[in-house]
């Protein structure tokens, strides 16, 4: 799974839109939903409920969510483990 999903769906659900998120990764709103659409059909399940505006979160979604975030926080803290021993190191 490529980690860059994890921030597209994050930012879908901290903007409310997939066009307002899109706008903030700097992406197309088609190349946005396409992503997250080939996303949820690996997953086998929907995270968002289109039916709402703004986008609801299915309860799956909101497990999904849970596990990027998390991956989101990781990643941070491995770039700043390894910044701070390149430091070290010089």
């Amino acid at each position: 799974m490529d980690s860059r999903l994890f921030h597209y769906v994050v930012a879908v659900e901290e903007c409310g839109t997939i066009s307002s998120a899109a706008r903030t990764l700097f992406l197309s709103q088609p190349a946005l939903t396409k992503q997250i659409g080939k996303l949820e059909s690996e997953l086998g399940f929907q995270i968002f409920d289109r039916s709402k505006n703004p986008l609801g979160i299915t309860e799956q979604g909101e497990i999904f969510l849970d596990f990027a975030g998390r991956y989101l926080e990781l990643e941070k803290e491995l770039d700043e483990m390894v910044r701070l021993s390149t430091q070290n190191s010089h």
